[in-house]
């Protein structure tokens, strides 16, 4: 199946469209009514192959803004969740981001180490009201006093609390904190991406 699936991936999909909603419904028609050459399926099974081959259609939101946050909390990139068909799920969200602290501290040890860091990001999940439902605290912590840009991936799938709560007219926020006076959060990139069946 896995060659049938690659096969049609080549046929139907220009390498000038990269959207991923057109590469997903091609191959999906193609399994479904029996394109170039293969058996039509049966609906279930086409959505099975797909999901278990993890080729799933996806969303996100990215940011190139930089940012400064001191001793505080602020949002730096929201995801909508649009209003999906009933029968589409969550599968993966991964985030990537890059940031660093002030550079300094007042604790030489931990420089160049994740102790006692004080600059992170978090991930919430709110309703439509801005009511949070669930968070997911430290998906990244800066280096210790280091202030050249890190980059930083955070991945969770299926059966996490995330992606459990992310229904169509939520919000996922990525925001960044640095906790007490003189640390310092720089931010100049981040991007979200769901991917989902």
């Amino acid at each position: 199946v896995g060659h049938v699936i690659q096969q049609l991936i080549m046929a139907t999909v220009p390498s000038t469209r990269p959207e991923p909603t057109w590469k997903h419904a091609a191959v999906r028609g193609a399994l479904l009514t029996g394109e170039y050459g293969t058996i039509p399926l049966p609906e279930l099974v086409v959505d099975q192959i797909l999901d278990y081959a993890e080729f799933w259609d996806w969303i996100s939101t990215e940011s190139h803004i930089k940012q400064a946050i001191r001793d505080s909390r602020d949002a730096y990139l929201t995801l909508p969740i649009p209003d999906w068909q009933p029968r589409v799920k969550p599968r993966k969200l991964r985030l990537e981001c890059e940031s660093h602290d002030q550079g300094w501290s007042s604790y030489p040890a931990n420089k160049g180490t994740y102790r006692g860091s004080w600059t992170w990001g978090d991930l919430t999940v709110v309703d439509e009201t801005g009511t949070e439902i669930v968070k997911t605290d430290r998906v990244y912590t800066n280096i210790h006093a280091r202030d050249e840009y890190q980059s930083h991936e955070y991945e969770v799938s299926c059966g996490h609390p995330l992606l459990r709560e992310l229904t169509p007219g939520r919000r996922l926020i990525l925001s960044l904190n640095a906790r007490f006076p003189g640390w310092t959060n720089y931010v100049r990139f981040a991007k979200m991406t769901l991917f989902h069946v």
